[in-house]
């Protein structure tokens, strides 16, 4: 059996999955979550990481950015603000209220 290297794409995701789970345990605040994401979904494209995730773990996301707007001004001058706000206002957020 030959090792696959993963894609960065996989990568991405599984790092952007750890980091929501450490959000939901409360290991981390929802501000210093988006902040460590913003890290994590720059290596890429914002839509196709967070698309790649799963969608109980794109329901927490798009939950915390609803019930804790405060939190995301964490990404208050960061390049990624727009994309990922975008993303969480998308059609699936609506699908999932």
């Amino acid at each position: 059996m030959e090792h696959v290297a993963p894609t960065p794409l996989l990568d991405a995701s599984d790092a952007a999955a750890r980091i929501v789970r450490h959000f939901e345990t409360g290991a981390i605040c929802p501000a210093e979550m988006w902040a460590q994401l913003s890290d994590v979904l720059a290596r890429g494209d914002v839509d196709a990481i967070l698309n790649a995730l799963p969608p109980e773990t794109q329901a927490v996301l798009r939950e915390s950015y609803r019930q804790r707007p405060l939190s995301f001004t964490a990404l208050r001058g960061n390049p990624l603000r727009r994309r990922i706000r975008t993303w969480c206002r998308g059609p699936a957020a609506r699908r999932q209220e």
